[in-house]
This record gives structure tokens, sequence and C-alpha cells, in this order.
């Protein structure tokens, strides 16, 4: 005894199915977005170790002519430092302007205000990279608080740094009291 035919719309997405090696839901999110943004560690690495996936996940979209972004809030490293490390993990990547961090933005602001002045950074390398990329000149006290402080700053960047103590913090408020009365 025969089976009657399928509907035709259940032959059609069975037809799909077996047709396309992107599962449906796939498909849709590709269709739908242009545009994705990876956290890096936790998403795309944790510790040492690439997130397994992560790097085929990254091809596909940009073999699809997506747009696809690196975020991160740690400013140990600059975005040039990021590619390496990115590219470590075998995570395509074409340039620096995929990495969106928070030293990256940290520096991108203080030049959008048209800041020319000197910075103490309280922090890692990778900000005083990019401070120094945005044409930001910079004093930094992660070795030796004594010598950083005999410049006077306008602006104090701190960024994800653990070893902050207080007297990172007396500095800072040094810094803040001095340009202060230099103004009045």
């Amino acid at each position: 005894e025969r089976l009657p035919p399928l509907p035709v719309s259940t032959r059609m997405q069975n037809e799909e199915k077996e047709t396309s090696a992107i599962p449906k839901w796939e498909r849709k999110l590709l269709e739908k977005y242009h545009t994705f943004l990876f956290d890096c560690d936790g998403v795309l690495w944790r510790g040492g170790q690439k997130v397994e996936g992560a790097p085929d996940v990254v091809k596909k979209l940009m073999d699809s002519g997506k747009k696809v972004f690196f975020v991160t809030n740690n400013s140990t490293k600059s975005r040039k430092q990021y590619v390496t490390k990115i590219s470590k993990f075998g995570i395509p990547i074409k340039d620096s302007s995929q990495v969106l961090s928070s030293a990256y933005a940290a520096a991108s602001y203080l030049q959008s205000i048209g800041f020319k002045k000197k910075a103490l950074v309280i922090g890692h390398e990778g900000i005083e990279l990019e401070l120094k990329e945005h044409g930001i000149s910079v004093r930094c006290c992660r070795y030796n608080i004594v010598t950083a402080s005999v410049v006077v700053v306008v602006v104090v960047v701190v960024l994800d740094h653990v070893t902050v103590q207080w007297p990172h913090l007396a500095l800072v408020s040094h810094n803040s009291l001095s340009s202060v009365r230099k103004r009045e």
C-alpha cells in the first residue's frame, strides 16, 4: 500500500534540508545580520586555549562577507598586539581595525576631544601604545612611581591594572591638585 504524497510545503522543507549544507537557522542568522561582535577572552579563547570551533565560525562569517569585530575590555595589549594573539589561535583577522578594546576607546576619546597634553598612565603596555598611536604623549608609572610624580599631567588613564596601590592613587591626587593650583 502506498502512502499519499507529502504536502508541497513539507516536500520543499525536506528538499531544502537535503540540498543545503547550511542549516536553516544559520542561513536566517546570516541573512538578518551583517555585523558580528565577538568578546575575546572566554568566547574565542580561555586562558591560553582557543575555544573549539571559534576559528571556523569567524572564517565562515568573513567568507560570507560579514563584518567581524573582536571586542575586549582587557587593555594589556594594543590592537596590533591583539591581531597577533588572535592569529595565534588560528582565528582569521584582517587588521587592527577589527579590534575594539578599552585602551583603544580611551585613546580615541582623548583624540576626539583634541587632547594634546601629557597623560599619566596607570596600566599596562597596551594603553600606553594605543595613546602613543593616537599621538598622545604619555608618562607611565608601571615601574617607578617616584619618577612619574615629577611630571604634571592633565589626564590620568587607569585601565585594567591589577597592581594599583595607594601610592598610585596618591600620585593621581597630587597631580590633580597640582594642575588645579596652577590654573588658579
